[in-house]
């Protein structure tokens, strides 16, 4: 049925079930990280049971408060530096599991031109952007031209815009004609279920390589 209209609205509940069952599980692992920073560091547990708030660890503001707490945490118990190296390997391997799956599912037959905008997006990313300072990804200011059309805090924005619309369904009353000028200002890089589903799985890379950091730290 790949092409049929008739799979439209199948394609549609399947993707957004699936991007939805993603976007939670993230969010409860970040949670069960924070937990386990707790457990083992008392002055953390303080700190974040009394002042922190961290919401449902699903906006980009809570995801770079927890990629610092982890940092820091690991930092107490030995010295921890994140090398270029580091950055390479966490993209290149997102890349590869990411195209990998996806060039082996229905979505690419459902979603061709949504692919494409995906690949030119994900061959563009670099090194340069990912965990910089104490933000995930990097500021848009600080990026050169080229890596500004393919900026991945505006993709994770994007992606969450949409998070909130599938999860509190906001498309069933929603106008289902935006304005022009959301239509001119959007861009179609990000808006598609691949750059989606990338972006959520490359926080997991990233989230991953830290609390194996961090578990080597304590051990």
């Amino acid at each position: 049925m790949k092409n049929d209209i008739r799979a439209c609205s199948l394609s549609e509940y399947i993707t957004q079930t699936t991007f939805l069952k993603l976007t939670g599980a993230g969010e409860q692992k970040c949670k069960c990280i924070l937990w386990e920073l707790a457990s083992a560091d008392y002055e953390f547990r303080y700190s974040f049971l009394k002042n922190q708030d961290y919401g449902e660890c699903s906006d980009y503001k809570s995801k770079c408060k927890i990629l610092n707490d982890l940092i820091d945490c690991t930092r107490k118990n030995n010295s921890f530096e994140i090398e270029d190296n580091d950055r390479l390997s966490i993209l290149t391997i997102t890349k590869d599991t990411c195209n990998q799956l996806f060039n082996t599912s229905v979505f690419k037959d459902w979603f061709p031109k949504d692919l494409s905008f995906f690949e030119n997006f994900s061959s563009n990313i670099t090194t340069n952007q990912i965990i910089k300072g104490k933000t995930i990804f990097a500021n848009k200011d600080n990026l050169n031209s080229s890596e500004k059309n393919n900026c991945l805090k505006d993709c994770f924005e994007s992606m969450y815009s949409h998070r909130n619309r599938c999860a509190h369904n906001l498309l069933s009353y929603q106008d289902n004609t935006p304005p022009l000028s959301k239509l001119l200002s959007s861009n179609p890089k990000y808006e598609n279920w691949f750059s989606r589903y990338f972006i959520l799985c490359l926080l997991d890379a990233i989230f991953i390589f830290l609390f194996k950091k961090y578990s080597e730290s304590i051990n």
